[in-house]
């Protein structure tokens, strides 16, 4: 035994007498750097993962090489000649090929790079805070790399509008509704990103190249293909691409309009078997059960969700009515209620009905969506608009939306409405992130615009808000007007009045004449909209406005305190600079307190 032990030592002292460790911690360190370095860099810069692999393979293959030609040979002050064991090396002085401080410097190296490329991990620092971001949402740039980071590694996909060859222009409804259940269907799997219709509206007709659609939605693959309806029959051919247009599957579908969700389901699931998605257990589970629906019903459905999407004041009571129908054919349709939830809350918002009206059915169409689907993001949602918009229940809506969300995290209007409300509250911090998520799912539409100007208006940071404003506008002319507002923040008076008028917005010029000292000029439009005002229920928090711009703050607070008696005071009072002057004065604390915004 002490001879093997004395054989070891001697064979332990050969490998360090021959630098053998100093070169395998040498090596080491140098392959550590450049594993981080390339999982670090390589993805931002678009590098291909095959240059990566290579590199890797390189280094592996090389390790026993580089500790071979240490065993075998030496460096001296005569050059490089073959090792000649222990003895001959005590007889003459080596230089070495690594010193102490090399390794020290490689060891710092490989620290230094190694914290970085930690901290770069989702888990390992906390996304940017509020109000010092930089700007995120630029329509038509590319997505910020803090979104990268929410997407790193998930397929991204779109659903393209559906094409109508029926000749039949009624079934629009039909084709524009389908494609949006399909995209809700899709995006409650967690296994990838899916756009807005939003987003993808614009290439309806659209004679632009696959690879270039997918480029500007910055997605991997595209769903597209055409549907139709024959008697009380729903048929659809699909094809899945590929962003360089390659097409990986085909397919037809035909069923029952009763069976119309079941339908859904099973397109979704080929579409994640397909793209090689791995479904969690839970997902298996709502893939395979699916409710019928009264064809009746859904066709009624399909054209109120038509008109409440467009968002104008003529629209919505269209949908009201459609909705109503379609819920009194088949009261057990948990959609239909959310979505008459939605639009009764748009009734108020567009001050078409009573609020009291307006807050009584809406609670009844949101409750009877969430009794009869309680994990139906859509009920939890427009639940929490009812609840912080009529209720002033600000815990209970951000418990549905936190609901919402966990059910299905890709739920765009979850996600844009939850950002919105955490901006009107005042964290900012915590709103960024689903202004994130806002923009990454709906990277071209008004939705990220709107999030990101609110965001950077309120949180003080004008001249960011200014810029999303005129990005947008590459895309959304009309989002000009936005501008006059940003600039009565700043206090950019002369520049603001000037476009204001420009763009004939009289409440703008008002607002401006009446900081500016120009009060009289002013005084006439507001006698006049004043009187408008106060026919309309609803209305108190808009009157209060122009008594603060003029100065008189007691005015002003008399006609809050009336909208928190009439339950319609703007939630956006705590964050909106409109109102800072009154932010000190005590019957505007008490407001606050009153409403819970304290």
């Amino acid at each position: 035994m002490p001879e093997q032990t004395s054989k070891f030592a001697a064979f332990i002292a050969e490998l360090r007498q021959r630098r053998v460790f100093r070169v395998a911690a040498f090596y080491g360190g140098i392959a550590f750097v450049i594993f981080q370095i390339i999982d670090s860099i390589f993805e931002p810069l678009h590098i291909p993962e095959w240059v990566g692999s290579l590199l890797i393979v390189i280094l592996l293959v090389g390790f026993p090489i580089a500790i071979a030609l240490a065993w075998a040979f030496d460096i001296t002050e005569q050059g490089i000649v073959r090792a000649k064991g222990r003895t001959a090396h005590a007889k003459r002085k080596a230089v070495p090929l690594i010193g102490n401080r090399a390794l020290a410097i490689i060891a710092a190296v490989a620290i230094v790079v190694a914290g970085w490329g930690w901290l770069r991990e989702p888990g390992g620092t906390a996304l940017p805070e509020a109000p010092d971001q930089a700007i995120s949402v630029l329509p038509l740039a590319n997505l910020s790399s803090a979104l990268d980071s929410l997407e790193a590694h998930i397929p991204r996909i779109a659903v393209l509008p559906l094409k109508n060859n029926s000749g039949d222009p009624e079934q629009d409804y039909f084709l524009s509704s389908m494609q949006d259940l399909l995209i809700s269907e899709l995006s409650k799997l967690s296994g990838f990103v899916v756009r807005s219709q939003q987003s993808t509206l614009q290439y309806r007709g659209s004679t632009q190249l696959i690879p270039e659609i997918a480029a500007k939605l910055q997605v991997d693959f595209l769903v597209e293909g055409t549907a139709l309806i024959i008697g009380n029959e729903a048929l659809f051919n699909l094809q899945l691409l590929t962003s360089e247009d390659e097409n990986i599957w085909t397919e037809d579908y035909e069923r029952d309009m009763t069976n119309v969700f079941r339908l859904l389901k099973d397109i979704t699931k080929d579409v994640a078997e397909k793209i090689n998605i791995t479904l969690t257990p839970s997902e298996e589970v709502r893939l395979v059960t699916a409710r019928q629906v009264t064809p009746e019903a859904f066709l009624l459905y399909q054209q109120g969700w038509y008109f409440r999407e467009l968002q104008t004041r003529e629209s919505i009571p269209k949908s009201v009515d459609y909705l109503e129908q379609a819920v009194a054919i088949d009261p057990t349709f948990a959609q239909a209620w959310a979505a008459l939830a939605h639009a009764y809350v748009q009734m108020g918002n567009f001050s078409i009905w009573p609020l009291d009206q307006v807050r009584m059915k809406a609670r009844d169409a949101a409750e009877q969506a969430l009794m009869l689907d309680p994990e139906l993001a859509d009920a939890h949602v427009y639940n929490a608009l009812y609840l912080y918009f009529f209720e002033y229940d600000w815990a209970g809506a951000e418990a549905a939306f936190e609901r919402a969300i966990a059910l299905n995290p890709n739920h765009l209007h979850a996600q844009y409405e939850y950002a919105l409300f955490l901006i009107r509250m005042g964290r900012f911090d915590e709103a960024f992130p689903h202004a994130q998520k806002v923009e990454a799912l709906d990277p071209i539409s008004r939705r990220a615009v709107e999030v990101f100007r609110q965001y950077y208006a309120y949180s003080g940071q004008h001249d960011k808000a200014e810029e999303v404003i005129k990005r947008g506008m590459e895309l959304y002319p009309d989002m000009e007007a936005w501008l006059p507002l940003i600039y009565f923040y700043s206090g950019r008076y002369e520049e603001g009045l000037e476009l204001a008028t420009r763009l004939g917005n009289q409440r703008a010029i008002m607002r401006f004449r009446m900081v500016m000292d120009q009060a009289p000029e002013a005084m006439a439009y507001f006698d006049s909209l004043e009187v408008v005002y106060k026919q309309v229920p609803g209305n108190e928090t808009r009157i209060a406005s122009p008594y603060i711009w003029r100065g008189d703050y007691e005015q002003a607070l008399d006609w809050l305190e009336r909208a928190v008696a009439a339950r319609s005071i703007y939630i956006t009072i705590k964050v909106a600079p409109s109102y800072f002057p009154l932010h000190d004065h005590p019957r505007f604390q008490a407001i606050l307190r009153e409403v819970g915004l304290e």
